[in-house]
């Protein structure tokens, strides 16, 4: 699979081996991640993207609700057959 920002995929494999860690600091806030850190937080998601948007370009960060792995939503797909 080839994509135009492969460092997003990198950005986001080191956010769930951190995540944890991460949490404890930053649990229920919007975090921006770029080059393997977190470089901003926020209350809200509208925050977070306006406000890192002023600096950085779409594709350049990642934007993350920030909560334990534990808690971590989990999202199901529905399949249905129609004959």
């Amino acid at each position: 699979m080839t994509t135009k920002h492969p460092q997003l995929f990198e950005w986001h494999n080191w956010y769930k081996c951190h995540q944890d860690e991460i949490a404890t600091q930053y649990g229920g806030r919007y975090i921006v991640i770029a080059d393997n850190s977190v470089v901003a937080d926020f209350e809200t998601e509208d925050a977070a993207l306006n406000e890192t948007l002023k600096d950085r370009k779409m594709g350049t960060f990642l934007l993350k609700l920030c909560v334990p792995a534990a808690n971590e939503p989990v999202k199901k797909f529905r399949n249905v057959f129609f004959p």
